[in-house]
């Protein structure tokens, strides 16, 4: 009976889309916190597309093993925003506190 209300998750090539991936999409992303789920999909979908791709059936599986796979996003784009970027900054300024003029030419300014 719970097999009658199931959709198997594909690729669609005609459609060029995943079929019955809906359901599963905010599971997905509860999941794979710092992916962009829908980026990683057209990522697939381009692979897929592609002559490599062309024997693989995009079925869940498929999915899951690549998004196992995908780099998160990094929450800060600010490089200086860090543990190490502190730690820097403080022992530089241990370092020259004595000759401040040395400090001015190694603080990095944002």
């Amino acid at each position: 009976m719970a097999k009658e209300n199931h959709t198997q998750v594909h690729f669609d090539r005609e459609k060029k889309s995943f079929v019955g991936l809906e359901p599963a999409l905010k599971k997905l992303e509860e999941t794979y916190l710092g992916v962009d789920i829908h980026k990683e999909l057209k990522k697939m979908e381009v692979w897929l597309l592609s002559t490599k791709g062309r024997a693989r059936t995009g079925n869940i599986n498929f999915i899951l093993n690549w998004l196992s796979r995908a780099v998160p996003t990094p929450v800060s784009t600010d490089p200086y925003d860090s543990v190490l970027a502190s730690c820097l900054e403080d022992y530089c300024t241990d370092l020259w506190e004595k000759n401040r003029h040395i400090l001015e030419m190694n603080t990095v300014r944002r």
